[in-house]
């Protein structure tokens, strides 16, 4: 599930350049049938493009699950129009001077933002059933970590509480790995590792459900 979530954050990072680079081979003209799957088309020419337009194998489930959401019939196109398709991404590049697609997305958006925040910052929350958010912030700082309030502040050896989600915490240590084996929080269950993203929207219904004053229990699925 979670290659899933990070395909469709990847599709909707570069959306704006897989539709530039269908509509300069005339895809939407040619192909009106798909209009209305903009999203599937995106998300295939994706996948494509990283599999360097090579078609993807698939097992007997998989190949059932893609012929029910007519995904199949989306790659059969590209495949058939896989010189245009990577011709146009080539001129895409070489029109914006570009060495890969991540050169041309907007700052915010770059590669190096998200490296930055997958590979050095932790993301976790703070199991409030074993501790508190205040015993958590003491051994951080008793660890030499400093607090910030900002997360464009984050630097080595900092952390902050996050200002969307509940008992949610991001830390900058100076070592990620070793940081994660020798703290004791991690150890003791205080702190759990937790993906930002995935939170955001039950922390977003928790608040509509406040707001509205509304009860009960809540079915993910």
């Amino acid at each position: 599930m979670r290659r899933v979530y990070d395909i469709i954050f990847e599709v909707f990072r570069y959306r704006t350049i897989i539709n530039e680079i269908l509509h300069n081979i005339d895809f939407e003209n040619i192909y009106q049938n798909y209009t209305q799957m903009t999203l599937l088309v995106w998300l295939m020419s994706f996948d494509y493009y990283r599999n360097k337009f090579k078609p993807r194998k698939l097992d007997e489930n998989e190949t059932i699950s893609f012929k029910a959401l007519k995904l199949l019939e989306i790659a059969d196109i590209l495949k058939d129009i896989k010189i245009q398709l990577a011709a146009s991404f080539s001129k895409f590049k070489i029109k914006h001077c570009a060495l890969s697609l991540s050169d041309m997305l907007p700052r915010h958006l770059r590669n190096e933002r998200f490296k930055k925040s997958s590979e050095t910052i932790i993301s976790c929350w703070i199991n409030t059933f074993l501790t508190s958010p205040e015993y958590v912030v003491n051994v951080l700082k008793k660890a030499g970590l400093s607090q910030m309030k900002n997360f464009e502040d984050l630097v080595s050896e900092t952390f902050k509480m996050d200002h969307l989600l509940p008992y949610f915490i991001h830390i900058y240590p100076k070592e990620k790995s070793e940081f994660l084996n020798k703290m004791p929080l991690f150890q003791k269950y205080l702190l759990i590792l937790q993906e930002r993203r995935y939170c955001l929207g039950p922390a977003m219904l928790d608040r509509t459900m406040s707001a509205n004053k509304l009860c009960g229990n809540v079915a993910q699925t």
